[in-house]
């Protein structure tokens, strides 16, 4: 897996004979990838406690405020630059085990929520250590510690059974206060170096697979040869990935035609009948397939994800996708919160332009129509994603999970949806069953999953579903058949009055 490297400046070195009591004082670093958090609209590196969830395995277990030191960062045009200035630990009686985390600030605030804190570990999370999937446990990477004196005992080596901090470790002394721990699997190892290289590791699938430096065919191959491994839906779709290679690879141009390369890639992403399935051409490809566009390479502005607006009596919030995290999620909440204190009749929630997006920042929507005393719960929902790690699906603990806000509106909702309505808006969607009724003149589109992408040669991007979601009989949820509305209804324009008649059975 590739890695991102931070580094750490150490300060007040000491010289000479006796042991070097070397202070650690910030922490710095750079990503060189541009696609890192890639549509992340406020991304945030902090240095986190994690002491309670490491010790306890449990990762859903949040950091306070209080244990969390956040960063400083400049975007630049090939990545990010950031730095931390390491907390002072005042108060701290034992070890504290910090990790080092790279994620969407959802809210705004400097510091992460529990809740964002909830969807760091299972959505755009790159962090210092690597967490196994099928076994929850930390696998490897390096960790920040802080000792409040010297002498008090860590694991120098993952024991006999591979796990940390239980009866079989090895143990070693810490010095007094902060050290870096090199969690190698063969022996764990102190460092205090003037500068310390930290790994930031991202969720499994994340990081594209690149296959550029190869030839069209042995390409084409190692790209069969990776969805046949990690493609969500093979047998839900009955897909013969040996027929599909034999098919497409003698389709293959003699000769590297970069046009014609992904014309072949495009046909065969065409045959799975995913959403989330297509090949797609880079900027450079664009061009070359359309020399006029080199007239104009500005980007326009994208709109906003969602308007709001309160009309006779209802609120209407319409969607076009659900991306922009903080300034979609700032805009929810104040228009539920005027919504409630207008007392407004209902709310209309027009689906039928959201082409998809962050799934967790849909959750995190949809749990704002819940409230703490009712909450959002997962209770027939599974998803699952495919770890590098352990060369299989594993499943995204969820059983068990309720979420709600500090506000919730406790109004009635309607959904209208059709067949534009597709992967985070299905996940919205589906989360909202019981709560609000739907009403349209189609199921939704059916794509259920999330996508990672494999880089082609040729400037070609083929993108694949590698997260799944299924029911508790392990279903797919939606994927393929889409969610039908409660009520099959063409919604030529939102007239709130008539789609609550309708809602209510008086229609």
């Amino acid at each position: 897996m590739k890695a991102v490297h931070l580094a750490i400046a150490c300060l007040c070195l000491v010289s000479g004979s006796v042991q070097a009591q070397e202070r650690i004082e910030r922490i710095v670093g750079y990503i060189e990838m541009p696609y890192v958090m890639a549509g992340t609209e406020q991304p945030v590196i902090l240095l986190v406690d994690r002491t309670e969830s490491i010790l306890q395995r449990d990762y859903g277990i949040p950091a306070v405020e209080e244990r969390q030191a956040v960063g400083e960062q400049i975007a630049e045009p090939a990545g990010l630059r950031y730095w931390i200035d390491l907390p002072e630990n005042v108060g701290q009686d034992g070890i504290s085990i910090y990790t080092v985390e790279l994620t969407q600030n959802y809210f705004g605030a400097p510091t992460l929520d529990p809740l964002e804190q909830r969807f760091e570990q299972g959505t755009s999370a790159w962090q210092s250590v690597v967490i196994g999937e099928a076994v929850p446990d930390i696998l490897g990477g390096r960790v920040v510690v802080f000792s409040p004196t010297d002498g008090l005992l860590f694991p120098s080596a993952f024991g006999t059974d591979g796990l940390m901090f239980t009866s079989d470790d090895p143990m070693m002394g810490l010095p007094f206060g902060y050290s870096v721990i090199d969690l190698q699997p063969g022996g764990f190892r102190i460092e205090q170096s003037a500068e310390v290289v930290i790994d930031l590791y991202p969720i499994p699938g994340l990081l594209p697979t690149d296959l550029r430096s190869l030839g069209y065919v042995e390409a084409f191959d190692r790209l069969i040869d990776q969805l046949q491994l990690r493609y969500a839906y093979t047998d839900y779709r009955q897909i013969d990935w040996e027929a599909l290679r034999a098919t497409y690879r003698n389709a293959i141009p003699i000769g590297e035609d970069p046009i014609a390369y992904y014309q072949v890639l495009a046909r065969l992403g065409e045959s799975i009948g995913d959403l989330h399935v297509f090949a797609a051409p880079s900027p450079e490809l664009v061009t070359l397939m359309n020399p006029e566009l080199l007239q104009d390479i500005s980007a326009p502005t994208p709109p906003p994800c969602l308007e709001v607006t309160l009309e006779d009596g209802f609120g209407i919030a319409t969607f076009r996708c659900f991306s922009q995290p903080a300034s979609t999620m700032t805009i929810w909440r104040e228009f539920l919160q005027l919504a409630e204190h207008e007392q407004v009749t209902g709310i209309v929630i027009d689906l039928r332009y959201a082409s998809g997006g962050d799934g967790a920042l849909a959750t995190m929507l949809a749990a704002h129509l819940f409230s703490p005393e009712e909450p959002l719960r997962f209770q027939d929902f599974i998803m699952s994603r495919f770890d590098q790690r352990v060369n299989a699906f594993v499943e995204v603990p969820l059983s068990g999970i309720c979420l709600s806000f500090d506000f919730g509106y406790a109004g009635d909702a309607v959904l209208v949806i059709d067949s534009q309505c597709a992967s985070a808006c299905e996940l919205f969607t589906y989360l909202l069953r019981g709560r609000a009724m739907t009403i349209g003149d189609a199921a939704t589109a059916g794509a259920g999953g999330a996508m990672s992408v494999v880089r082609m040669p040729g400037g070609v991007n083929f993108f694949y579903t590698f997260i799944r979601a299924t029911d508790m009989a392990g279903q797919p949820a939606w994927e393929r058949a889409g969610i039908s509305p409660d009520i099959l209804y063409t919604v030529s324009q939102i007239e709130p009055s008539d789609l609550f008649a309708l809602a209510n059975g008086s229609s």
